[in-house]
């Protein structure tokens, strides 16, 4: 009985812990006014997971996407919150983080994401001219392509239009400028 008892209790350690683990945000993220980021959870640990995201208390998304997209439009600071639900009606943790959206910031729109079709743009605007760089990663954080090196000037809106047949995942990009590393994540999905 006390074999039983144990091995009971480890398995619902590990099914806890394995269940927080897979839900937490990076933050606090600090974003240009008009950016548009891409925020995840790892969904490997609890497949069929239903996914609940919240800006200051006001649901925003919800389902069993795994990922949220927001365009961040007003200066200020904003509590990001999600709320993932196992499909066996686990809840989790509340995972919340910050985001603080200014006006001396890099503006970036990234379109479309998520991304269906073989074209991604990066339409960057800086404040102040400075050299940029643009790189997008594989879902291990391997180097898949520079996709623009080069300098903007201040007030110039810059189009960035990269042509790729990347399998259905999510990448990383980074947004390197002389005062600013913007990270975040293209969501490249297939219709088979």
């Amino acid at each position: 009985m006390t074999i039983l008892i144990r091995y009971l209790l480890l398995l619902t350690f590990v099914f806890f812990s394995a269940f927080r683990a897979a839900a937490q945000l990076p933050m606090p993220d600090k974003v240009g006014i008009g950016a548009s980021k891409s925020y995840w959870v790892d969904s490997t640990a609890n497949p069929g997971s239903t996914y609940t995201w919240a800006i200051d208390g006001t649901e925003v998304q919800s389902g069993t996407t795994c990922a949220f997209v927001n365009n961040w439009n007003f200066e200020g600071t904003f509590e990001l919150t999600l709320r993932q639900v196992s499909a066996k009606g686990c809840m989790g943790d509340l995972q919340t983080g910050q985001v603080i959206v200014n006006s001396g910031g890099c503006n970036i729109k990234i379109f479309p994401n998520p991304m269906f079709g073989p074209d991604i743009s990066f339409q960057l605007s800086l404040p102040a001219g400075s050299v940029v760089t643009v790189d997008l990663f594989s879902p291990n954080g391997q180097l898949i392509s520079r996709i623009f090196d080069g300098y903007i000037a201040d007030g110039v809106l810059k189009t960035i239009t990269y042509r790729n047949i990347l399998p259905q995942g999510i990448y990383p990009y980074r947004i390197r400028t002389e005062k600013q590393i913007i990270n975040g994540r293209i969501i490249v999905i297939r219709k088979y």
